[in-house]
């Protein structure tokens, strides 16, 4: 497969591969459904058509990813940051004025960066193509997708195509996508009565994945003269997950916002006296995909840090600072004290280099959890964690 994501074969030379022993067919396939163009080589297994692969000679077009980077990628969504804050997911009272009159204020800035599935099964899956009709089988989250690309990839009607769901293998949202399975269809219809079992390497796996957004948080909030919290204003940016993918999967039109990306950031029981929280969407080349929590995976580290240094800044007990904001949310305010409880918060820790101690309690859906970890920074490890979760409606 191409080396950067969305990229494609400008021309492959294949006779090499197609001498070596066991090697049936090899030939170009292009991009499907948001993912990258390759060459495919089908022989009688599989160690066999990777070493046809190590004999390929192929010109790629890198296609949108030519020149990408982390530094270019980081770089405009600073630059989105800078110029405005998206839209407004959340927002209660005059947190500019809040802001304004407090006596003091602290700023921080967080970042997330892209983050693979790494499902503990690669992407693979077996199609069968005969006379008006085929056999799936794969492991995938949408069967009702799978069986509507393979069909159309095969020039069949979706009543044709008989799709086997089998065990998931981890899917954590990379399973969401039909690229693979449109892929191992195109592969198949080259051996027309043959199955033919379509898999991908480690290496091509991470690579060409739909990642977990890479996301870059901005956050500041005020304290009044006796530590209380003021005014909280967040902003963040990264790409959007849902215009991506209407667009490959049902060819759809791209929508102007995606709160799943935000998801985490406005809808925590914390009370504020005033917040504004936005999101902006930035415009970049790197496949993006949903990823296990979502949103929740990056804006629980950006909120529940700053509500760590708000309690710094507010010479409180981070515990105490925490219940002091979940006024009128007895479910979450009981999951933070159990954990506390549990972990002995507030008691001497144990004698040790360097010893520290950590909490948090969020709120994913509908569960609440929270947790408490210790660790030890000479040699840095975690040495006992401690977690509460309310899983009832």
């Amino acid at each position: 497969m191409c080396p950067t994501a969305g990229g494609r074969v400008k021309h492959a030379e294949v006779s090499a591969a197609l001498a070596l022993r066991g090697v049936v067919k090899a030939f170009v396939v292009p991009p499907f459904d948001g993912g990258t163009g390759g060459v495919a080589v089908i022989a009688d297994n599989v160690f066999r058509a990777m070493q046809a692969l190590d004999a390929l000679k192929v010109d790629w077009d890198p296609g949108p990813g030519a020149g990408m980077s982390s530094a270019n990628l980081t770089a405009r969504i600073i630059e989105t940051l800078d110029h405005g804050d998206g839209h407004d997911y959340y927002e209660l009272g005059d947190v500019d004025a809040a802001l304004r009159g407090a006596a003091k204020v602290v700023s921080a800035e967080y970042r997330a960066p892209y983050l693979a599935h790494g499902a503990v099964e690669p992407i693979n899956c077996t199609v069968l193509y005969g006379d008006k009709a085929a056999t799936v089988w794969v492991s995938t989250q949408v069967p009702g997708i799978a069986r509507t690309h393979a069909a159309k990839v095969l020039g069949l009607r979706q009543d044709q195509v008989d799709l086997q769901v089998m065990m998931l293998g981890g899917g954590f949202g990379r399973r969401l996508e039909a690229d693979f399975v449109s892929q191992a269809a195109a592969i198949a219809r080259e051996v027309k009565g043959r199955p033919v079992q379509t898999v991908w390497t480690r290496a091509q796996d991470m690579t060409h994945d739909f990642y977990r957004p890479a996301c870059i948080a901005r956050l500041r909030a005020g304290l009044d003269g006796g530590g209380r919290l003021v005014g909280w204003h967040a902003r963040s940016a990264g790409q959007a997950i849902v215009p991506e993918m209407l667009a490959r999967d049902f060819g759809l039109p791209r929508i102007s916002i995606d709160k799943t990306v935000a998801e985490g950031a406005f809808d925590q029981p914390y009370a504020w006296p005033a917040a504004r929280i936005s999101h902006a969407n930035v415009e970049l080349p790197v496949p993006v995909g949903f990823w296990r929590s979502v949103g929740h995976s990056h804006q629980a580290f950006f909120t529940e840090c700053f509500v760590d240094e708000m309690a710094v800044a507010a010479d409180k007990d981070p515990v105490a600072f925490r219940t002091s904001l979940l006024d009128g949310h007895p479910r979450h305010l009981a999951v933070l004290q159990r954990v506390a409880a549990l972990s002995g918060w507030g008691k001497p820790m144990a004698r040790a280099p360097m010893a520290l101690c950590g909490r948090a309690v969020w709120r994913c859906t509908n569960p609440t959890a929270a947790s408490s970890r210790r660790w030890r920074r000479c040699p840095s490890r975690v040495t006992r964690q401690y977690a509460c979760i309310a899983c009832s409606a």
